[in-house]
């Protein structure tokens, strides 16, 4: 089954990066998603664009901004993504996208931006957006208040 395949290899990611450093998790990480992948994690990672948000009931929910798109994400598992879609999915071509890749990173060495106490409403708003037009304005509009 591929979801075992996916949580496996991400949860094999984790265990390298937590006994080792960012460029040598880097490394390792190239070996299982290929050069280019890899290089798109390192990317994102530097430029901190996973977001945890922590809801006011204390739940944790996970999105990766991408440079047009906003990705959900649900660590180790599930990514909204074309390619988690097409190629880990259907095609089974890859062990999972770089997306969630740079998640299970980005929680390891605390790269990632956090919002908290979100209203419920406003979490609902998020996820329809990003459902509809593959972005979040109320997302966005959280981080910028955050600065």
């Amino acid at each position: 089954m591929n979801a075992d395949r996916t949580w496996h290899v991400l949860s094999s990611v984790e265990k390298y990066a937590l006994k080792h450093s960012v460029e040598e998790t880097l490394k390792y990480v190239e070996n299982i998603i290929g050069t280019h992948r890899a290089l798109r994690v390192k990317e994102a990672l530097f430029e901190n664009r996973v977001v945890k948000i922590v809801s006011s009931n204390n739940e944790e929910h996970w999105f990766f901004l991408g440079k047009t798109n906003t990705y959900i994400l649900i660590p180790k598992t599930f990514c909204s993504c074309i390619d988690f879609e097409i190629n880990v999915v259907e095609r089974k071509k890859i062990p999972t996208c770089y997306h969630l890749v740079t998640q299970v990173l980005a929680q390891v060495y605390g790269r990632y931006r956090i919002v908290r106490d979100i209203k419920s409403d406003d979490l609902l708003c998020i996820y329809d957006e990003i459902e509809e037009r593959q972005i979040s304005a109320t997302l966005h509009k959280y981080l910028l208040l955050k600065r």
